[in-house]
Protein backbone atom coordinates (compact mmCIF):
# COMPACT_ATOMS: atom_id res chain seq x y z
CA UNK A 1 0.00 0.00 0.00
CA UNK A 2 1.66 3.32 -1.00
CA UNK A 3 1.38 6.28 1.24
CA UNK A 4 2.65 9.69 1.14
CA UNK A 5 3.17 13.01 2.69
CA UNK A 6 3.99 16.70 1.63
CA UNK A 7 6.89 18.87 2.99
CA UNK A 8 8.78 22.27 2.07
CA UNK A 9 12.74 21.57 2.22
CA UNK A 10 16.00 22.23 0.69
CA UNK A 11 17.41 19.46 -2.01
CA UNK A 12 20.50 18.99 -4.23
CA UNK A 13 21.68 16.96 -7.00
CA UNK A 14 23.68 13.57 -6.27
CA UNK A 15 25.06 10.13 -7.42
CA UNK A 16 23.29 7.23 -9.16
CA UNK A 17 22.57 4.02 -7.77
CA UNK A 18 22.56 1.10 -9.51
CA UNK A 19 19.37 -1.36 -8.18
CA UNK A 20 20.47 -5.05 -8.33
CA UNK A 21 17.91 -6.55 -10.98
CA UNK A 22 15.48 -8.68 -8.50
CA UNK A 23 14.74 -12.18 -8.32
CA UNK A 24 11.52 -13.24 -9.62
CA UNK A 25 11.89 -16.59 -6.86
CA UNK A 26 12.80 -14.33 -4.34
CA UNK A 27 9.77 -13.47 -1.78
CA UNK A 28 9.27 -9.70 -1.32
CA UNK A 29 10.48 -8.05 2.16
CA UNK A 30 7.70 -5.97 4.00
CA UNK A 31 7.03 -2.62 2.95
CA UNK A 32 8.58 0.39 4.57
CA UNK A 33 6.38 0.97 7.51
CA UNK A 34 7.47 4.80 8.00
CA UNK A 35 9.12 7.11 5.87
CA UNK A 36 10.06 10.76 7.40
CA UNK A 37 11.65 13.79 5.72
CA UNK A 38 13.97 16.49 7.00
CA UNK A 39 15.91 19.01 5.34
CA UNK A 40 19.40 21.16 5.85
CA UNK A 41 21.10 23.76 3.21
CA UNK A 42 19.08 22.61 0.05
CA UNK A 43 19.59 18.98 0.89
CA UNK A 44 17.03 16.52 2.04
CA UNK A 45 17.04 13.87 4.79
CA UNK A 46 14.76 10.48 4.17
CA UNK A 47 14.59 8.48 6.84
CA UNK A 48 12.79 5.14 6.96
CA UNK A 49 12.35 2.21 9.27
CA UNK A 50 10.83 -1.75 8.48
CA UNK A 51 11.21 -3.50 5.68
CA UNK A 52 14.05 -5.67 3.95
CA UNK A 53 16.91 -6.83 5.27
CA UNK A 54 19.44 -4.51 3.34
CA UNK A 55 18.58 -1.51 2.44
CA UNK A 56 16.15 0.46 0.11
CA UNK A 57 15.59 1.51 -3.51
CA UNK A 58 15.03 5.56 -3.17
CA UNK A 59 13.87 6.69 -6.56
CA UNK A 60 13.28 10.11 -7.77
CA UNK A 61 9.33 9.50 -9.38
CA UNK A 62 8.68 13.08 -10.24
CA UNK A 63 6.56 12.94 -13.27
CA UNK A 64 5.91 9.40 -13.52
CA UNK A 65 3.24 8.78 -14.64
CA UNK A 66 2.11 5.32 -13.82
CA UNK A 67 2.20 3.77 -10.90
CA UNK A 68 5.98 4.23 -10.10
CA UNK A 69 8.08 0.63 -9.52
CA UNK A 70 11.68 0.18 -8.05
CA UNK A 71 13.27 0.90 -11.80
CA UNK A 72 11.03 4.26 -12.35
CA UNK A 73 12.97 7.80 -12.14
CA UNK A 74 15.97 8.57 -11.26
CA UNK A 75 18.07 6.53 -8.74
CA UNK A 76 19.20 8.15 -5.47
CA UNK A 77 22.13 7.43 -3.36
CA UNK A 78 20.64 5.57 -0.83
CA UNK A 79 22.63 3.37 2.20
CA UNK A 80 21.66 2.08 5.79
CA UNK A 81 18.47 3.18 7.35
CA UNK A 82 19.23 7.26 5.38
CA UNK A 83 19.21 8.38 2.02
CA UNK A 84 20.62 11.68 0.88
CA UNK A 85 18.61 13.59 -1.91
CA UNK A 86 21.38 15.55 -4.67
CA UNK A 87 18.85 17.18 -6.40
CA UNK A 88 18.12 20.60 -6.27
CA UNK A 89 14.64 21.38 -4.90
CA UNK A 90 14.31 25.38 -4.92
CA UNK A 91 12.68 25.29 -8.59
CA UNK A 92 10.38 22.27 -8.70
CA UNK A 93 8.31 20.32 -6.37
CA UNK A 94 10.10 17.01 -6.35
CA UNK A 95 8.46 12.98 -5.27
CA UNK A 96 10.42 10.96 -3.77
CA UNK A 97 9.24 6.57 -3.52
CA UNK A 98 11.20 4.38 -1.02
CA UNK A 99 11.48 0.03 -1.82
CA UNK A 100 12.76 -2.10 1.34
CA UNK A 101 15.08 -3.98 -0.34
CA UNK A 102 16.65 -7.70 0.91
CA UNK A 103 20.14 -8.88 0.64
CA UNK A 104 19.27 -11.03 -2.53
CA UNK A 105 17.24 -7.43 -4.06
CA UNK A 106 14.43 -8.33 -3.75
CA UNK A 107 12.20 -5.21 -3.19
CA UNK A 108 9.09 -4.67 -1.45
CA UNK A 109 5.91 -4.75 -3.41
CA UNK A 110 4.80 -1.58 -2.39
CA UNK A 111 6.88 1.61 -2.11
CA UNK A 112 6.02 4.88 0.16
CA UNK A 113 6.55 8.46 -0.56
CA UNK A 114 7.36 11.95 -0.17
CA UNK A 115 6.91 15.36 -1.51
CA UNK A 116 9.34 17.86 -1.25
CA UNK A 117 7.83 21.60 -2.26
CA UNK A 118 10.26 24.33 -3.96
CA UNK A 119 12.30 26.36 -1.48
CA UNK A 120 13.14 29.88 -2.13
CA UNK A 121 17.38 30.83 -1.63
CA UNK A 122 19.03 30.99 1.19
CA UNK A 123 18.83 34.46 3.02
CA UNK A 124 22.15 36.47 3.09
CA UNK A 125 23.15 39.58 4.48
CA UNK A 126 26.08 41.89 3.90
CA UNK A 127 27.78 44.48 5.89
CA UNK A 128 30.15 47.81 5.40
CA UNK A 129 32.29 49.71 6.96
CA UNK A 130 35.16 52.30 5.79
CA UNK A 131 38.17 53.54 7.80
CA UNK A 132 37.50 57.00 7.13
CA UNK A 133 34.04 59.11 6.99
CA UNK A 134 35.89 62.02 5.47
CA UNK A 135 39.85 61.97 3.27
CA UNK A 136 42.11 64.61 2.54
CA UNK A 137 42.57 64.14 -1.66
CA UNK A 138 44.54 61.41 -2.32
CA UNK A 139 44.32 59.78 1.23
CA UNK A 140 44.20 56.03 1.10
CA UNK A 141 41.49 54.36 3.13
CA UNK A 142 40.04 50.72 3.42
CA UNK A 143 36.41 49.77 2.91
CA UNK A 144 35.52 46.09 4.54
CA UNK A 145 32.80 44.26 4.91
CA UNK A 146 31.51 40.74 5.81
CA UNK A 147 29.14 38.31 3.59
CA UNK A 148 26.98 35.87 5.80
CA UNK A 149 24.65 33.01 4.06
CA UNK A 150 21.52 32.16 6.43
CA UNK A 151 23.28 34.07 9.61
CA UNK A 152 26.53 31.98 8.94
CA UNK A 153 30.16 33.76 6.94
CA UNK A 154 30.06 32.57 3.43
CA UNK A 155 33.30 31.79 1.78
CA UNK A 156 34.93 31.93 -1.64
CA UNK A 157 31.46 33.92 -2.54
CA UNK A 158 32.11 37.43 -5.09
CA UNK A 159 31.18 40.40 -4.03
CA UNK A 160 31.38 43.92 -5.96
CA UNK A 161 32.23 47.22 -4.18
CA UNK A 162 30.24 49.39 -6.26
CA UNK A 163 30.63 53.18 -6.03
CA UNK A 164 29.07 56.61 -7.28
CA UNK A 165 30.57 60.10 -7.01
CA UNK A 166 28.69 62.48 -5.59
CA UNK A 167 26.47 64.33 -7.99
CA UNK A 168 26.42 61.31 -10.29
CA UNK A 169 23.43 58.86 -10.49
CA UNK A 170 25.70 55.71 -12.38
CA UNK A 171 27.24 53.20 -9.71
CA UNK A 172 30.34 51.17 -11.33
CA UNK A 173 32.31 48.71 -9.86
CA UNK A 174 35.36 50.04 -7.85
CA UNK A 175 36.58 46.50 -7.15
CA UNK A 176 35.68 42.33 -7.76
CA UNK A 177 36.32 40.85 -4.32
CA UNK A 178 36.24 37.28 -3.20
CA UNK A 179 35.47 36.69 0.28
CA UNK A 180 37.94 34.78 2.61
CA UNK A 181 37.38 31.76 5.13
CA UNK A 182 35.83 34.77 7.63
CA UNK A 183 33.71 36.00 4.53
CA UNK A 184 34.77 39.16 4.70
CA UNK A 185 36.46 41.32 1.98
CA UNK A 186 38.55 44.60 2.03
CA UNK A 187 39.49 46.91 -0.68
CA UNK A 188 41.85 49.93 -0.03
CA UNK A 189 40.42 53.05 -2.11
CA UNK A 190 42.12 56.50 -2.81
CA UNK A 191 39.83 59.81 -1.90
CA UNK A 192 39.71 61.89 -5.00
CA UNK A 193 35.98 62.63 -4.58
CA UNK A 194 33.08 62.21 -2.67
CA UNK A 195 31.86 58.50 -2.61
CA UNK A 196 28.43 56.80 -2.17
CA UNK A 197 29.79 53.34 -1.52
CA UNK A 198 28.01 49.71 -1.21
CA UNK A 199 28.88 46.41 -1.36
CA UNK A 200 26.60 43.44 -3.46
CA UNK A 201 26.14 40.20 -3.98
CA UNK A 202 24.58 39.04 -7.17
CA UNK A 203 22.76 35.76 -5.23
CA UNK A 204 22.61 32.51 -6.85
CA UNK A 205 20.49 29.79 -7.29
CA UNK A 206 21.07 28.56 -3.55
CA UNK A 207 21.50 31.91 -1.93
CA UNK A 208 19.37 34.88 -2.56
CA UNK A 209 21.26 38.52 -3.55
CA UNK A 210 21.79 41.07 -1.24
CA UNK A 211 23.26 44.71 -0.78
CA UNK A 212 24.84 46.07 2.20
CA UNK A 213 23.93 49.69 3.57
CA UNK A 214 25.38 52.98 2.01
CA UNK A 215 28.44 53.87 3.43
CA UNK A 216 29.50 57.99 2.18
CA UNK A 217 33.05 58.80 2.14
CA UNK A 218 33.52 62.66 1.65
CA UNK A 219 37.30 63.83 -0.19
CA UNK A 220 38.56 67.14 2.03
CA UNK A 221 40.46 68.98 -0.72
CA UNK A 222 43.94 70.78 0.23
CA UNK A 223 43.54 74.79 -0.81
CA UNK A 224 46.93 76.76 -0.86
CA UNK A 225 47.45 80.68 -1.64
CA UNK A 226 50.16 83.37 -1.51
CA UNK A 227 51.24 86.90 -2.18
CA UNK A 228 54.02 87.48 -4.43
CA UNK A 229 55.09 89.67 -3.26
CA UNK A 230 53.48 90.47 -0.01
CA UNK A 231 54.21 93.64 0.39
CA UNK A 232 53.82 96.41 -2.29
CA UNK A 233 53.64 100.08 -2.94
CA UNK A 234 50.85 101.57 -4.59
CA UNK A 235 50.01 101.34 -7.40
CA UNK A 236 52.59 98.31 -7.88
CA UNK A 237 50.62 95.06 -8.78
CA UNK A 238 50.74 91.54 -7.19
CA UNK A 239 50.12 88.16 -7.75
CA UNK A 240 48.02 86.41 -5.64
CA UNK A 241 47.94 82.42 -6.59
CA UNK A 242 47.22 78.64 -5.34
CA UNK A 243 47.02 75.27 -5.99
CA UNK A 244 43.80 72.98 -5.38
CA UNK A 245 43.16 69.10 -6.91
CA UNK A 246 42.85 69.19 -10.34
CA UNK A 247 39.49 67.55 -11.81
CA UNK A 248 37.26 68.47 -9.60
CA UNK A 249 34.19 69.18 -11.49
CA UNK A 250 32.83 73.02 -11.18
CA UNK A 251 35.57 74.17 -9.15
CA UNK A 252 35.47 77.92 -8.95
CA UNK A 253 38.17 79.91 -6.38
CA UNK A 254 36.71 82.96 -4.73
CA UNK A 255 38.99 85.43 -3.62
CA UNK A 256 38.12 87.19 0.01
CA UNK A 257 39.77 89.86 1.87
CA UNK A 258 38.94 90.68 5.62
CA UNK A 259 36.97 93.49 6.49
CA UNK A 260 37.45 95.43 9.80
CA UNK A 261 34.59 93.76 11.54
CA UNK A 262 36.20 90.44 10.79
CA UNK A 263 34.00 88.86 8.83
CA UNK A 264 35.45 88.07 4.83
CA UNK A 265 33.81 89.93 1.90
CA UNK A 266 34.47 88.81 -1.80
CA UNK A 267 36.30 90.82 -3.93
CA UNK A 268 36.27 87.87 -7.19
CA UNK A 269 36.00 84.49 -8.36
CA UNK A 270 38.61 82.80 -10.35
CA UNK A 271 38.62 79.44 -12.69
CA UNK A 272 41.46 76.92 -11.82
CA UNK A 273 43.41 75.30 -14.48
CA UNK A 274 42.90 71.59 -15.65
CA UNK A 275 45.92 71.11 -13.01
CA UNK A 276 44.32 72.92 -10.45
CA UNK A 277 46.11 75.69 -10.42
CA UNK A 278 44.61 79.32 -9.95
CA UNK A 279 45.95 82.86 -10.05
CA UNK A 280 44.54 86.58 -9.53
CA UNK A 281 46.34 89.38 -10.65
CA UNK A 282 45.72 92.42 -8.36
CA UNK A 283 46.27 96.34 -8.06
CA UNK A 284 45.85 97.02 -4.27
CA UNK A 285 43.49 100.27 -4.06
CA UNK A 286 43.81 100.73 -0.24
CA UNK A 287 46.96 101.57 2.11
CA UNK A 288 47.16 99.69 5.21
CA UNK A 289 47.79 95.57 5.93
CA UNK A 290 45.39 93.24 4.49
CA UNK A 291 44.51 89.83 5.42
CA UNK A 292 43.06 87.40 2.08
CA UNK A 293 42.29 83.83 1.87
CA UNK A 294 41.09 81.75 -1.15
CA UNK A 295 37.63 79.68 -0.77
CA UNK A 296 36.46 76.48 -2.83
CA UNK A 297 33.00 76.24 -2.26
CA UNK A 298 31.51 72.83 -1.65
CA UNK A 299 29.92 70.81 -4.33
CA UNK A 300 28.29 67.16 -4.39
CA UNK A 301 31.47 65.81 -5.60
CA UNK A 302 34.19 67.32 -2.76
CA UNK A 303 33.90 69.48 0.59
CA UNK A 304 35.19 72.94 1.01
CA UNK A 305 38.39 74.13 1.44
CA UNK A 306 39.48 77.48 2.78
CA UNK A 307 43.05 78.58 2.15
CA UNK A 308 45.19 79.75 5.30
CA UNK A 309 44.78 83.62 5.83
CA UNK A 310 47.52 85.77 4.03
CA UNK A 311 48.57 89.28 4.38
CA UNK A 312 49.26 91.59 1.92
CA UNK A 313 51.16 95.39 3.15
CA UNK A 314 50.67 97.99 1.07
CA UNK A 315 52.65 101.39 1.59
CA UNK A 316 52.24 104.62 -0.32
CA UNK A 317 56.22 104.94 -0.86
CA UNK A 318 59.87 103.13 -0.46
CA UNK A 319 61.35 103.52 2.81
CA UNK A 320 64.68 105.38 2.98
CA UNK A 321 67.45 107.13 5.51
CA UNK A 322 65.14 109.97 6.94
CA UNK A 323 61.56 108.65 6.27
CA UNK A 324 59.07 108.15 9.49
CA UNK A 325 55.89 106.81 9.89
CA UNK A 326 53.87 103.64 10.23
CA UNK A 327 55.32 102.15 7.43
CA UNK A 328 58.72 102.43 8.67
CA UNK A 329 57.56 101.15 12.39
CA UNK A 330 56.13 98.22 10.43
CA UNK A 331 59.57 97.79 8.54
CA UNK A 332 61.57 97.90 11.98
CA UNK A 333 59.17 95.07 13.39
CA UNK A 334 60.00 93.08 10.53
CA UNK A 335 63.88 93.24 10.34
CA UNK A 336 63.71 92.35 14.04
CA UNK A 337 61.82 89.37 13.41
CA UNK A 338 64.72 88.13 11.28
CA UNK A 339 67.23 88.88 13.85
CA UNK A 340 68.43 92.07 12.15
CA UNK A 341 69.32 95.19 14.43
CA UNK A 342 67.57 98.25 13.20
CA UNK A 343 68.01 99.93 16.86
CA UNK A 344 65.33 101.52 18.40
CA UNK A 345 61.39 100.19 16.64
CA UNK A 346 60.34 104.07 16.59
CA UNK A 347 58.72 104.95 13.65
CA UNK A 348 62.08 106.68 12.23
CA UNK A 349 64.30 105.33 9.29
CA UNK A 350 67.26 106.46 11.21
CA UNK A 351 70.89 105.04 10.65
CA UNK A 352 70.59 101.87 12.85
CA UNK A 353 67.69 100.87 9.93
CA UNK A 354 69.53 101.36 7.18
CA UNK A 355 72.39 99.34 8.25
CA UNK A 356 70.43 96.31 9.67
CA UNK A 357 68.37 96.86 5.91
CA UNK A 358 71.69 96.74 4.22
CA UNK A 359 72.44 93.25 6.50
CA UNK A 360 69.37 92.09 5.11
CA UNK A 361 70.37 92.55 1.74
CA UNK A 362 74.08 91.18 2.20
CA UNK A 363 72.44 87.74 3.33
CA UNK A 364 69.68 88.16 0.49
CA UNK A 365 72.31 88.59 -1.92
CA UNK A 366 70.40 92.14 -3.27
CA UNK A 367 72.19 95.10 -4.25
CA UNK A 368 73.25 96.93 -1.01
CA UNK A 369 72.14 100.37 -0.74
CA UNK A 370 70.46 100.58 2.31
CA UNK A 371 66.27 101.68 0.90
CA UNK A 372 63.65 99.41 0.91
CA UNK A 373 61.83 99.02 -2.34
CA UNK A 374 59.70 96.43 -4.08
CA UNK A 375 62.90 93.88 -4.25
CA UNK A 376 63.61 93.91 -0.72
CA UNK A 377 59.79 93.66 0.23
CA UNK A 378 59.31 90.68 -2.39
CA UNK A 379 62.22 88.77 -1.01
CA UNK A 380 61.31 89.56 2.33
CA UNK A 381 58.17 87.29 1.74
CA UNK A 382 60.26 84.55 1.05
CA UNK A 383 63.89 84.91 2.64
CA UNK A 384 66.17 82.88 1.80
CA UNK A 385 67.92 83.56 5.86
CA UNK A 386 70.86 82.63 6.66
CA UNK A 387 72.56 79.10 7.41
CA UNK A 388 75.45 78.46 10.23
CA UNK A 389 78.50 76.60 8.80
CA UNK A 390 79.70 76.32 12.69
CA UNK A 391 76.39 75.85 14.14
CA UNK A 392 77.50 75.97 18.26
CA UNK A 393 76.07 74.00 21.56
CA UNK A 394 77.10 77.42 23.11
CA UNK A 395 77.39 80.44 21.86
CA UNK A 396 79.26 81.77 18.95
CA UNK A 397 80.50 84.11 16.04
CA UNK A 398 80.80 83.31 11.97
CA UNK A 399 82.29 86.36 10.20
CA UNK A 400 81.56 85.83 6.57
CA UNK A 401 83.76 87.39 4.66
CA UNK A 402 81.87 86.92 1.02
CA UNK A 403 78.10 88.70 2.52
CA UNK A 404 80.04 90.71 4.87
CA UNK A 405 77.95 90.44 7.54
CA UNK A 406 78.74 89.60 11.22
CA UNK A 407 75.96 86.10 12.73
CA UNK A 408 75.81 85.51 16.35
CA UNK A 409 74.55 82.47 17.58
CA UNK A 410 73.80 80.15 20.41
CA UNK A 411 72.76 76.65 21.28
CA UNK A 412 72.83 76.42 16.99
CA UNK A 413 70.20 79.00 16.65
CA UNK A 414 70.76 82.87 14.79
CA UNK A 415 70.13 85.78 17.29
CA UNK A 416 71.80 88.54 15.34
CA UNK A 417 72.74 89.30 11.93
CA UNK A 418 74.68 92.84 11.71
CA UNK A 419 76.88 94.11 9.12
CA UNK A 420 80.66 94.65 8.95
CA UNK A 421 83.33 95.74 6.57
CA UNK A 422 86.46 93.57 6.53
CA UNK A 423 89.86 93.77 4.91
CA UNK A 424 89.65 95.55 1.82
CA UNK A 425 92.73 93.69 0.45
CA UNK A 426 94.53 96.75 -0.47
CA UNK A 427 98.44 98.17 0.30
CA UNK A 428 98.52 100.58 3.50
CA UNK A 429 101.71 102.29 4.75
CA UNK A 430 102.21 103.28 8.17
CA UNK A 431 105.94 103.93 10.54
CA UNK A 432 107.60 103.81 7.18
CA UNK A 433 105.75 100.47 6.32
CA UNK A 434 103.62 99.12 4.53
CA UNK A 435 101.12 95.87 4.53
CA UNK A 436 98.06 94.27 2.74
CA UNK A 437 94.53 95.05 4.74
CA UNK A 438 93.41 91.24 4.98
CA UNK A 439 91.34 89.66 7.89
CA UNK A 440 92.34 86.00 8.85
CA UNK A 441 90.64 82.96 7.82
CA UNK A 442 89.96 80.20 10.17
CA UNK A 443 88.31 79.31 13.35
CA UNK A 444 89.34 81.42 16.44
CA UNK A 445 88.94 82.37 20.14
CA UNK A 446 88.24 85.93 21.66
CA UNK A 447 91.52 86.10 23.61
CA UNK A 448 91.30 89.66 25.14
CA UNK A 449 88.66 92.65 25.78
CA UNK A 450 88.60 96.47 25.70
CA UNK A 451 85.26 97.85 26.74
CA UNK A 452 86.37 101.01 25.92
CA UNK A 453 87.98 103.13 22.77
CA UNK A 454 91.30 101.94 21.70
CA UNK A 455 92.97 104.64 19.39
CA UNK A 456 95.40 103.08 17.48
CA UNK A 457 97.93 103.91 14.87
CA UNK A 458 95.58 102.44 12.23
CA UNK A 459 92.56 104.23 13.55
CA UNK A 460 89.39 104.20 15.76
CA UNK A 461 88.31 101.27 17.84
CA UNK A 462 85.31 100.85 19.78
CA UNK A 463 84.90 98.15 22.55
CA UNK A 464 87.52 95.39 20.42
CA UNK A 465 87.16 92.23 21.06
CA UNK A 466 90.69 90.57 19.64
CA UNK A 467 90.59 86.92 18.26
CA UNK A 468 94.12 86.63 16.45
CA UNK A 469 96.81 89.10 17.15
CA UNK A 470 95.84 92.92 16.87
CA UNK A 471 92.96 91.45 14.73
CA UNK A 472 88.81 92.43 16.86
CA UNK A 473 85.34 92.40 16.17
CA UNK A 474 85.02 96.17 17.40
CA UNK A 475 82.73 99.48 16.54
CA UNK A 476 83.85 102.31 14.09
CA UNK A 477 80.92 104.65 14.40
CA UNK A 478 78.53 104.18 11.41
CA UNK A 479 81.67 103.99 9.03
CA UNK A 480 80.94 100.66 7.95
CA UNK A 481 81.07 100.72 4.18
CA UNK A 482 79.36 98.25 2.34
CA UNK A 483 82.08 96.21 0.57
CA UNK A 484 85.53 95.15 2.53
CA UNK A 485 87.67 98.42 3.06
CA UNK A 486 89.36 97.71 6.51
CA UNK A 487 92.84 97.32 7.28
CA UNK A 488 91.81 93.61 8.49
CA UNK A 489 89.36 94.32 11.49
CA UNK A 490 86.00 93.10 11.48
CA UNK A 491 84.52 96.58 11.61
CA UNK A 492 80.65 97.49 12.91
CA UNK A 493 78.84 100.27 13.82
CA UNK A 494 78.56 101.02 17.70
CA UNK A 495 75.64 100.22 17.90
CA UNK A 496 75.73 96.71 17.02
CA UNK A 497 78.80 96.54 18.70
CA UNK A 498 77.07 97.62 21.85
CA UNK A 499 74.63 94.53 21.30
CA UNK A 500 77.44 91.88 20.88
CA UNK A 501 80.41 93.12 23.64
CA UNK A 502 78.77 91.44 26.61
CA UNK A 503 78.26 88.42 24.45
CA UNK A 504 81.38 87.94 23.33
CA UNK A 505 82.94 86.44 26.47
CA UNK A 506 86.76 85.83 26.33
CA UNK A 507 86.82 82.14 24.92
CA UNK A 508 83.59 82.73 22.12
CA UNK A 509 84.41 80.56 19.32
CA UNK A 510 85.10 83.64 16.04
CA UNK A 511 84.93 81.66 12.77
CA UNK A 512 85.84 83.77 9.45
CA UNK A 513 85.53 82.06 6.25
CA UNK A 514 84.78 82.76 2.96
CA UNK A 515 82.36 80.95 1.01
Amino acid sequence: MRRSSTLGALAVAGALLVVPSVASAATPPADVTALTASVGDHVALLTWSGGGSAAAVVRDVTGVADTPTPTSGTPVDSAGSTARDTHFLNTTTRTYEVWAQDIDGTTSTNGTSVTLDPVGPVPTALSLATSRATAAYGQLYAATGVLTRAGLPSPNMRVDLLARVGGTSTYTVARRLTTDANGAVKAVLVSTHNLDLVLRYAGDVFSAASDSAHRIVQMQPSLSATFTPNVVVRPEATTFAGHLPGGLPGAVVRIQRRTANGTYGTLTSVQPDSNGNWTYHYVPGSVGVFAYRAVLPSAAAYLGAISAPRVLEVDTRNLTLGNQGSDVLTLERQLQALHYSPGKVDGTFDRDTQHAVIAFEKVERLARNGTWTKVERTRRGKPRGYVLRYPSAGHAVEVDITRQVVVYSEGGVIKLIVDTSTGGEYRYYYDGGSDIAHTPRGSFQVQRKINGVRTSKLGYLYRPSYFIGGFALHGEGYDVPTHPASHGCVRMTDYNTDLLYAKLTVGTPVHVYDE
